[in-house]
């Protein structure tokens, strides 16, 4: 008898757990499945794995103008026409920017067709774009993806920066800084001493070269050595604006004060 009451409790215990397995199969609420790449000069998109063909991108092809506008296309991809309302807000107010060429600091629409909006980015700040995506049919799902920008151009700087005393040797670190997507790694940067103060933005112009000290992983900054001799009079140090970022901006040709070379 004492068996018989033992097999009726698990067989009860059992059915229990197989009606809450069933309701919640029934009325769950499932995370957007996002993937999301890091790198903030690609192409980002995420996809739901309970929606067939309901996708997210944003095209950044077109992005890599730093100190400027950048255009940005957000593209959403509902060929089955599910019910989906989405947001974009960004994370800087200081930044103009447009959607659609609306200004605001959220845009928010409901849409159950394929849509694609013009994002348009003015500043020189790094920034990030919230995207929140809900659906209601015939799941409820829920999903919020940050993507990062960087609408900065590196910066180039000198030490020393001049010389006010006659020299024989001029020995200057130049680093290049960028603390938004780093600077990328690996880089040489081209140069020339010049006695005229204005650069020259022919790059075929730059014919000496140094390495960069950060050659395998991107860093905030790196530097590089360039020692000069044999010159006499006042010269200037041009970089040229092949160093560039993680994210692709270049930064723009800058020169040192004058060096006094005997």
């Amino acid at each position: 008898m004492l068996m018989l009451k033992k097999d009726r409790f698990k067989k009860l215990f059992l059915l229990i757990f197989i009606v809450i397995v069933t309701a919640i199969n029934f009325c769950r609420i499932e995370i957007v499945q996002a993937y999301y790449q890091k790198n903030v000069s690609t192409n980002v998109e995420f996809t739901t794995s309970s929606y067939s063909n309901l996708t997210f991108s944003l095209d950044k092809s077109i992005y890599a103008s730093c100190n400027g506008s950048s255009t940005i296309l957000f593209t959403v991809n509902n060929p089955n026409n599910y019910n989906v309302t989405y947001s974009l807000a960004f994370s800087n107010s200081n930044l103009t920017y447009t959607i659609d060429g609306a200004a605001g600091t959220t845009y928010t629409v409901n849409a159950n067709t394929n849509k694609t909006h013009t994002i348009v980015i003015s500043g020189t700040i790094g920034v990030s774009l919230t995207i929140s995506v809900n659906t209601s049919l015939p799941f409820t799902t829920t999903h919020t993806q940050t993507v990062s920008f960087d609408n900065v151009c590196p910066t180039i700087s000198f030490s020393p920066n001049l010389s006010n005393t006659y020299i024989k040797t001029a020995n200057v670190t130049v680093t290049v800084t960028d603390n938004e997507s780093l600077v990328k790694a690996g880089q040489t940067i081209k140069y020339r001493w010049q006695m005229g103060t204005t650069c020259s933005s022919n790059e075929s112009d730059y014919t000496s070269t140094a390495t960069l000290s950060n050659s395998v992983l991107a860093t905030n900054s790196a530097t590089a050595s360039i020692v000069q001799g044999g010159l006499t009079g006042t010269y200037y140090l041009c970089v040229y604006s092949n160093v560039q970022d993680v994210a692709g901006n270049h930064a723009v040709i800058t020169r040192s004060g004058g060096f006094l070379f005997d």
